[in-house]
Parts: structure tokens; C-alpha cells; sequence
């Protein structure tokens, strides 16, 4: 159990001030004299004790004050991120009472419970990011090695989509059976079909079983959104999607890191299919730990029956559809892009995506405290519009404005993750939350594939990827609109409040 203390020089009034229960990152209780436990909060164990060791007696107009010792002893959630809170908890503690939660916390105190199950959906997000993005930044040398065109890319890159059929089925599952199992079986089998992926002998065997990993990986991320959502508080959802997602950003930058083996040779790029398969061993642990939902067994033992709001599967279908017709060819095409266009080598790209991508995780963590404090809607129509003029631009330009824009690209159009992101779970029911969850991402994917090929058409026919981004930023400007428009505002607003039988 980590413990450290702190000495402090106290006058009366300052005294009596450290004696109060806590009541911020902690919620404590008095346990015997100057000793205080935990009643809620996010730590597993936790013990605050006070000792004063002397008093000294002030002269006239002076008061008087007394050293003394403030001794702390408790035990963070387990897991691998438990090393990045140990320093952020120790001067959250050392910092004294305060009446807001620390600045890296979410809004509402989670207590221990939610903690450690975020921590595992963060886990699980790392091989969901790696997974999502394998085919992404191998395209391009899968490509060269098959003598696959631009626009045959774009078909393939869109046919891979068709494994949202696979993830509307799971989600479905999912509404049956339990999150956790159908999680489960959705991580192992995305690893599997990746890993058969390296074995391709031509682009459709790898668009076949990519299509595959593709369904069960989406099924895997919805599911991790749509856990956390149903554990986390009201003011903390867009809190949690957004740690997921940055967690996810970096098993995708994985992918990037190792992406310099595809210059090695012309079949290096498979190595990235491989790697995956070592993550086997450490999910069984993870499914020890992770419990169901309490919504998924309350609703189970109610046997609630709800049905999916049209109105509401349609407007979210609607937006899903135009962000993804953008921004699914805007990830997919840089590398070509990159490569063929401005001369990129394998580890050119990787620099250029770790240092135009990596600051979006700031914008994604400060857009979903602005989401769960002040609203998303506001955020979500600026994020969709600034982000997609920015990347259209990136794809107009060479040298530094290349990098300018494309940096700036990424950190506004990462403001729509936190605020969009939680609209799908908090929208619907618990008994029809995955299912419908599943149905706006196949929208959604229709809208990737619909793009993918848009812009390939556009790129072939115009002879410029820029012009093709110029016209599809129509979509982006659609979603402000719906946004603003129709969506309701869902901050601070329970599940229940939102979804009343």
C-alpha cells in the first residue's frame, strides 16, 4: 500500500480545517481521533491520519501554531495505467480539501468500481485501436506489392466495410447475452482474422479477411463506449469516451511506430498482421476482473422490454454517415497521399502522423471536459466544420502549411469525438442500447464506404485529392447544421432521464 506524509506549520484555525472530512477527489469519514477513511471515491484502500508533534506558543498578536504530520495510505484501482495516477493522486491528496475535482479528473468523483472498469476498457481500446488501423497505414504498400490502383484501393478500402454486418449481429448479441461475453468474443476474433491476414496471397483474400477483423474490431469498440457509458455518472461519460478513445489513438500510433518495417521489402508490411496475435495471452486476465454491467443486469432482471426511437436512429444514422463519408477517406488516402504525392518514405509518414495526430489527444481530453461541463452541441458543430476545412486544405497544400493544416485538421475534428461520441449510447434504452448502437455504425460505414469510393472517383477524375476533400466538405457542414437544429443537449442528464420507459 503506497504511503507518504507531509509536515506541515498550522495555526489553530488551519488546524481544525485539516481535521474535516474530505469531501472532493475523496469522500472521507471519521475513523477515531484525527483519523479519516474513504466513504466514496476512486481508490481501493485509503487512510488519512494526523499527528501533531509540537506547539509553539506566538507572541502578542501572533498565533499560535503547531508542526504537524498529515499521513496518507491508500491503494489505486489495479492495472497497467495505475503507474500514470500515482504521481496526479499523491498532490491531489498533498494539495488538502478542496471543493472541485482535481483538473485531470471528470466532473463527478468515480468511485473505485468505475475506475478499475475504465481501466480495463482502456486496456481492451489499445488492441481495438492497433486493430482499426492495420489496413489503414499498410494500404498503400499492400498495394505496390498486388499492383492495386488508386481507385481499386478505394473498393477494396469500402468492401472491408461490409463487416458491419458481422458487428450489427454482436451488438444484437450483445442486448441478449451480456456486454462482457459478446466483448470478449469480438476481441479474440478480430486478433485471429487480422493475424490470417498476413498470410494473403492477393488484395482480395486481404479485403476478405480484413472485412471480417473489420466486423468483429467495431463491435469491440461500440461495446467498450457503450460499457463505460452504462457504468460512469452523468457528468463523466464524455469524460470516459474520451480516455478510451485516446487509449485506442495510441494502439493505433503502435501501428504507426512499426510501420517502418514495410521499407524492408516489399512483404514487410505483414509483419503489422502478425503482431497482434501477442496479445492473447493477456486478455483472459481482463476478463477475470471485468464485470457486466449493473444497467445490463438490472435490465436483465427486469425483463425490460424497449423499442429503438425511430426519429432518434435516424438523426444519429444521418450524422454518423456524413462524418464518416469525410473523414473515413481523409485517414485512409493520407498515406497514399503522403507517398505518392509529396514523396513520403514509410518513415517520413510515420513521423509526419505521429506529430500532426499526437496533439489531438489534448483537444480530445479538454473537448469532453467542455462536453460534460458546459455542452456538446456547440462543440460538436465547430469541431465537424473547423476540422474538415483544415484537412481539406492539408490536402491542397506541400511543406509547412502540409503540416500546419493537417495538425490543425486533427485537434479541431477531434473536438467531435468527445461531443458526438456519447449521443449513441446515451439515446436509447438499456435493452436496445448495443443493437442500436450497431445500426448507427452500419449507417455510418455505408457512409465510409460511400466516401471512399467518392473520393477515389473525384481523385481520378479531378487528378487531385485536395479538389475531391474541397467538395466533400459539404458533409461536415450538414452535421453542424442537424446538430444544431435537432440534437437535444445530454449533459448532466442520467440515462434514465433521457430514456424514460
Amino acid at each position: 500500500m503506497p504511503r507518504f506524509e507531509h509536515t506541515k506549520i498550522l495555526d489553530d484555525s488551519e488546524l481544525a480545517e485539516l481535521r474535516l472530512c474530505r469531501d472532493d477527489l475523496i469522500a472521507e469519514r471519521a475513523d477515531g481521533p484525527d483519523a479519516f477513511v474513504a466513504t466514496d471515491g476512486p481508490l481501493e484502500q485509503y487512510r488519512r491520519t494526523i499527528e501533531v508533534l509540537s506547539a509553539d506558543v506566538g507572541g502578542q498578536g501572533q498565533p499560535d501554531t503547531q508542526q504537524v504530520v498529515e499521513r496518507f495510505e491508500y491503494t489505486l484501482p489495479a492495472g497497467i495505467w495505475k503507474p500514470l495516477f500515482r504521481i496526479p493522486v499523491a498532490r491531489a491528496l498533498k494539495a488538502g480539501a478542496s471543493p472541485t475535482q482535481p483538473w485531470w479528473a471528470p466532473a463527478d468523483r468515480l468511485e473505485a468500481r468505475s475506475v478499475r472498469i475504465l481501466g480495463l476498457l482502456c486496456t481492451l481500446s489499445l488492441l481495438d485501436g492497433y486493430l482499426g488501423t492495420v489496413i489503414t497505414q499498410t494500404m498503400t504498400f499492400s498495394a505496390d506489392e498486388f499492383g492495386t490502383s488508386d481507385r481499386g484501393q478505394g473498393i477494396v478500402l469500402a468492401s472491408v466495410r461490409i463487416g458491419v454486418l458481422i458487428a450489427v449481429l454482436l451488438m444484437s448479441l450483445a442486448d441478449r447475452f451480456g456486454r462482457r461475453a459478446i466483448l470478449r468474443w469480438s476481441a479474440i476474433g478480430g486478433v485471429l482474422l487480422t493475424f490470417v491476414g498476413a498470410f494473403s496471397p492477393d488484395m482480395i483474400w486481404l479485403g476478405v479477411s480484413q472485412a471480417g477483423a473489420r466486423g468483429f474490431t467495431t463491435a469491440l469498440g461500440l461495446l467498450l463506449i457503450v460499457i463505460a457509458c452504462e457504468e460512469l455518472p452523468s457528468r463523466s461519460r464524455a469524460y470516459g469516451l474520451s480516455v478510451i478513445v485516446l487509449s485506442a489513438a495510441l494502439g493505433a500510433g503502435m501501428a504507426v511506430w512499426v510501420l517502418p518495417v514495410a521499407d524492408f521489402g516489399e512483404k514487410g508490411w505483414r509483419v503489422l498482421y502478425l503482431l497482434p496475435a501477442l496479445a492473447l495471452p493477456f486478455l483472459r486476465p481482463i476478463w477475470r476482473r471485468l464485470p457486466e454491467t449493473r444497467r445490463f443486469r438490472q435490465a436483465q432482471a427486469t425483463r425490460q422490454v424497449e423499442h429503438i426511437g425511430r426519429n432518434r436512429l435516424i438523426l444519429l444514422g444521418s450524422i454518423g454517415f456524413l462524418l464518416a463519408a469525410f473523414s473515413t477517406p481523409a485517414s485512409q488516402f493520407q498515406n497514399e497521399f503522403l507517398r505518392d504525392e509529396r514523396g513520403f518514405s514509410g518513415s517520413m509518414i510515420t513521423l509526419f502522423t505521429l506529430t500532426t495526430t499526437t496533439p489531438a489527444g489534448l483537444a480530445i481530453f479538454i473537448g469532453a471536459l467542455w462536453s460534460d461541463f458546459r455542452g456538446r452541441r456547440t462543440l460538436a458543430a465547430v469541431g465537424a466544420v473547423g476540422g474538415a476545412l483544415f484537412t481539406a486544405l492539408a490536402y491542397s497544400s506541400t511543406g509547412s502549411l502540409l503540416w500546419t493544416f493537417s495538425l490543425l485538421g486533427t485537434m479541431v475534428g477531434a473536438l467531435v469525438i468527445p461531443a458526438l461520441g456519447v449521443y449513441g449510447p446515451e439515446m436509447f434504452g438499456t435493452a436496445v442500447r448495443s443493437s442500436a448502437n450497431g445500426y448507427i455504425r452500419m449507417v455510418a460505414v455505408v457512409g465510409s464506404a460511400t466516401g471512399l469510393v467518392l473520393v477515389g472517383w473525384l481523385s481520378d477524375s479531378i487528378g487531385s485529392l485536395g479538389a475531391a476533400f474541397g467538395v466533400m466538405c459539404i458533409a461536415p457542414a450538414l452535421v453542424a447544421i442537424i446538430v444544431l437544429a435537432w440534437l437535444p443537449e445530454t449533459s448532466g442528464k442520467t440515462l434514465e432521464e433521457l430514456n424514460p420507459r
